[in-house]
């Protein structure tokens, strides 16, 4: 709410005026290599979906949430069908309200109106068989600072830890026709008495595959 206008003579009037809320919105692929730009939406207005802006090798769209780590899609932003029997429709848009989205935030700040980010993270089940690779850092000091980066293929997002994850678990979508690099580029930071030599395949199989790092003292 702005300020408000006063008219006295002989009494005060006050008359509310308003503002509407601004938002941007914004989304989240949540491993997609690329999503849509940014929108500037006022409250009552509509936020445009676009499905097809979204892909991630192995992956099928399900929609998107509100909450980061969903694993189904809220109410009014998933694909919707009358019968069970035909094809699902994409909703084109949702509106800002809190009937389309419990959580938006709608309070006032200020005289300007009030402006929040609402972030709409897009949900994923796999369509491919999965791979799952863990990796074990096996840090030889403990107040060494590593990076290791799973290299991006095709529209898969390239994965990225670092020491706080010395033993990492990854499902991998593996594709028919493609291969993913599965040993990760590792970048030590800072001065250290040890260097990165290698990854070692510590245990393989057909739909799992271990592998450890290996180190050795600088010269």
């Amino acid at each position: 709410m702005v300020p408000w206008d006063i008219d006295a003579d002989e009494g005060v009037t006050l008359y509310a005026r308003w503002k509407t809320n601004a938002y941007t919105v914004s989304f989240d692929g949540n491993g997609a290599a690329s999503v849509p730009s940014d929108q500037q939406v006022d409250y009552g207005g509509q936020a445009l979906l676009d499905h097809t802006a979204f892909t991630r090798t192995g992956y099928e769209l399900l929609g998107w949430s509100v909450t980061a780590d969903a694993t189904e899609p809220d109410e009014f932003l998933r694909p919707v069908s009358e019968e069970p029997e035909t094809t699902a429709t994409w909703p084109a848009s949702v509106t800002l309200t809190r009937e389309y989205l419990p959580s938006l935030d709608v309070s006032d700040e200020g005289s300007e109106g009030h402006v929040a980010t609402v972030t709409l993270y897009a949900v994923w089940a796999p369509s491919a068989p999965q791979l799952t690779a863990t990796y074990d850092l096996a840090l030889p000091a403990t107040d060494m600072l590593v990076t290791c980066s799973l290299a991006p293929y095709a529209d898969h997002a390239a994965i990225v830890w670092d020491q706080t994850s010395p033993l990492k678990e990854l499902s991998i979508p593996v594709p028919e026709g493609l291969t993913p690099v599965l040993e990760p580029t590792v970048t030590v930071q800072g001065a250290t008495d040890y260097k990165f030599e290698d990854w070692t395949l510590v245990t393989s199989t057909a739909s799992t595959k271990t592998y450890r790092a290996i180190w050795s003292p600088s010269a």
